[in-house]
């Protein structure tokens, strides 16, 4: 337990410690919204901030603005494909822009750190995937396992680390092409009721390793299961 304010507010570090539990009460802060349920996704709302975890909390609020939503607009599978496609290219063109020197001047001008500083060291991290790299590389991938090579030459250890984003992961390995499938039929498949968790674990997918947090998977597994079970089985 950590009651430091400054690290809650400046830093990644929250008043509960667990990179579980942070993934896991948004989720639920969601369903229960999506059921009706107020009051405990009020209280689940509640933990999700004491276990602070900002990506999760920018998860959530993408998907409740989404539940917000228009149905005439929201039950549009090609409009709901089509800003999916076009903000995981952003995100991919984001973390291309923050290993540029133009980003790493603004940063200094700004906040006076460097921009590995102000990006906990994610820059240094993503240059190395971006920088070098042919044609077909960025089209067909480097290869599958390829980011665990990178990931040890930047901490300089023989264990293999993943890097902190999967999409990242995803478009070095296999390639933008494949990328862009993946997130294709991941809303694609999923049924309309699904789709605001689909977004948060999307978001997710951006700046961790979620998909290797066995706890969370588990639980937003659940949550889907029981969304499609009581809601539409398209």
């Amino acid at each position: 337990m950590s009651f430091d304010l400054h690290a809650l507010l400046l830093g990644s570090t929250s008043f509960f410690e667990d990179d579980n539990y942070s993934f896991v009460f948004p989720i639920f802060a969601l369903y229960f919204f999506y059921s009706g349920n107020k009051r405990n996704a009020i209280l689940a709302l509640a933990l999700s901030v004491l276990t602070l975890k900002r990506i999760a909390l920018v998860g959530f609020f993408i998907g409740f603005f989404y539940m917000l939503m228009p149905a005439n607009i929201k039950n549009k599978r090609v409009v709901v494909v089509f800003f999916a496609l076009t903000f995981n290219l952003i995100y991919l063109y984001a973390s291309y822009f923050i290993t540029t020197d133009y980003f790493n001047e603004l940063s200094l001008y700004y906040t006076n750190t460097p921009a590995a500083h102000f990006t906990m060291g994610r820059s240094a991290i993503y240059s190395a995937l971006f920088d070098g790299r042919s044609f077909f590389d960025h089209i067909f991938g480097s290869g599958l396992g390829k980011t665990y090579y990178i990931a040890a030459d930047i901490y300089n250890t023989s264990i293999k680390y993943n890097l902190h984003s999967v999409i990242l992961k995803l478009y070095y390995e296999i390639g933008i092409l494949s990328l862009l499938t993946f997130v294709f039929f991941l809303y694609k498949n999923a049924s309309k009721s699904a789709i605001p968790f689909v977004i948060y674990f999307n978001v997710l997918l951006f700046t961790d390793n979620v998909i290797t947090y066995f706890f969370v998977m588990f639980f937003y597994f659940l949550v889907l299961y029981c969304v499609v079970k009581n809601g539409d089985l398209e």
